[in-house]
């Protein structure tokens, strides 16, 4: 935040004083910081999470100063989720987060910013199918640009060699997230803001061609070697390096000799990623995945019993946002399904099944 509000003052002199409001607090997660009217109406995040009581940080620093004349908020946080056995939730309550401030303060959708999560300080990526719990909430993040007014500042490239879990080069996130209002509300709109974003795939036989957006002076490596971390995957899921990745104006045109029928693609999909894409400007593109919803999609048409396991046992049906006590069972309905997932843990296995 300082380096963000330093930027800011110097690179606007005297004619715009600037303010800031700095409600920060770490080792919290995204449920902390949801209104009370976000937390009312969606009862199933303290079941999904008895050790987070959503709500409090705001009541103790946003209720506050809730409704105070401001321009924007920015916004880093996100390294409890992803370790909480709640990452798969990050994007819906990131998203109830945004609308619900936006709500409370009745300006309609003011500006707000954020930083994606940084790279991690373990051991560099090596293999193509890497699981990773950071990559969940990158990638929620990245998709909660659907929203309106909003942006982000890619990271990933934040952390370096002996930083621990927080990057110690502030100067250079902040620098980076000074850059959107600079263009967006404080009139250098000329001014390119954002890295490489995916858009867009096609494939055609075994070539896949990726476009980007936001590309500013153009697709770039930062060390004139060809664009690296990039992963295929047929329809089987077993993915694979890509062997060859070329730029080619806005696109970059990949394809893998192991993979002949390409169905997916990654971008630095791991914990702690090697990465080389960039723009002209020397903003760092953005990972993501092709995969779309990772939870599967499907229909259940008849839930009778609770789940069982051998070190637990509890079901957990959420339908037109009412969650269901452990145990009730729903028979005879048909039921669409967006999200169906199973979290284990020390001493339970839970099976949510969260309809449309």
């Amino acid at each position: 935040g300082f380096f963000f509000g330093k930027e800011i003052k110097e690179k606007l002199g005297d004619k715009v004083p600037v303010g800031l409001i700095v409600t920060a607090v770490g080792g919290t997660k995204v449920a902390q910081w949801l209104d009370p009217a976000s937390v009312s109406a969606n009862p199933q995040i303290a079941t999904q999470d008895a050790s987070t009581a959503p709500g409090t940080m705001y009541n103790a620093w946003i209720a506050p100063v809730a409704g105070c004349a401001m321009r924007g908020v920015v916004w880093m946080q996100g390294e409890n989720d992803r370790t909480s056995g709640q990452q798969v939730y990050y994007e819906e309550r990131f998203k109830l987060l945004i609308n619900g401030w936006r709500k409370v303060w009745g300006m309609g959708d003011f500006p707000f910013y954020y930083v994606q999560l940084a790279n991690g300080y373990g051991a560099k990526q090596t293999t193509p199918g890497e699981t990773a719990t950071d990559m969940i909430i990158r990638e929620a993040q990245r998709l909660a640009l659907s929203l309106p007014n909003t942006a982000m500042v890619v990271a990933i490239d934040a952390l370096k060699a002996g930083d621990s879990l927080h990057f110690s080069n502030k100067e250079l996130i902040g620098k980076r997230l000074a850059l959107i209002p600079r263009a967006r509300e404080y009139g250098e709109s000329t001014l390119v803001y954002a890295g490489p974003m995916y858009q867009s795939m096609s494939i055609s036989g075994n070539k896949i061609t990726i476009k980007f957006r936001d590309i500013g002076g153009g697709l770039v490596t930062s060390d004139g070697k060809d664009p690296v971390s990039f992963a295929i995957a047929g329809s089987d899921k077993k993915w694979y390096w890509a062997t060859s990745a070329q730029i080619d104006g806005d696109c970059i045109h990949l394809s893998c000799s192991n993979v002949s029928s390409p169905k997916y693609v990654r971008y630095a999909y791991a914990s702690n990623p090697v990465t080389n894409l960039y723009n002209k400007e020397g903003l760092p593109a953005s990972p993501f995945t092709t995969e779309g919803n990772q939870l599967p999609v499907g229909v259940v048409t008849d839930i009778s019993q609770p789940y069982q396991n051998s070190t637990a046992s509890r079901i957990n049906i959420c339908k037109d946002g009412v969650f269901l006590p452990n145990g009730q069972s729903v028979s005879g309905k048909v039921l669409p399904v967006n999200n169906l997932f199973i979290i284990k843990s020390v001493n339970r296995v839970e099976k949510h099944i969260r309809t449309k």
